[in-house]
């Protein structure tokens, strides 16, 4: 196979390539099968491959137009903790990827609940998930329950803490 030199009047040194192989594109990971990623800080990459990597499916949320009002807090999923932001609106907690909040536990219906907030007031209600929504407790079947401060929300095998201020 011949050999060709490569000139770069900016490179600081001449390198040879064989020809028919490739030279190294920039701004790929370095792992096996990595996928060329561009325009994303270290952080983003490394926080994205640690995702890759485990059980958790975190979606990396895009800024809202809609204004912050709550989290929901668990440790069920992860023992560091993860917390979701809730906006005013309407908030689907699900299985889904289409949901606003995906949560993966097998134990979540697609869309299992539905947390609103409108005229400062928080609601939740059941979307006739399979293993039910309770909140403190109790099973809320088909009505729409007011959610406090504090509120603990059981979806499926996962616990969730309401949470309306730091």
């Amino acid at each position: 196979m011949p050999v060709f030199p490569e000139h770069n009047e900016n490179a600081d040194d001449d390198k040879t390539i064989n020809v028919g192989e490739k030279k190294p594109a920039k701004n790929v990971i370095s792992k096996p099968n990595a996928v060329p990623v561009s325009n994303k800080t270290s952080f983003e990459e490394e926080y994205e491959e640690e995702m890759e990597s485990g059980n958790v499916i975190v979606k990396k949320e895009q800024r809202s137009n809609r204004r912050l009002v709550g989290w929901l807090v668990t440790y069920s999923i992860d023992t560091l903790g993860i917390d979701y932001r809730l906006y005013e609106g309407r908030n689907v907690v699900g299985r889904d990827a289409d949901s606003q909040i995906t949560v993966n536990d097998k134990t979540v219906s697609g869309k299992h609940a539905t947390i609103l907030f409108r005229a400062d007031k928080y609601k939740i209600k059941d979307e006739l998930s399979s293993h039910g929504t309770f909140v403190n407790g109790e099973d809320i079947e088909e009505e729409t329950v007011e959610l406090h401060d504090g509120d603990i929300i059981k979806l499926g095998d996962t616990i969730f803490k309401f949470k309306t201020s730091f």
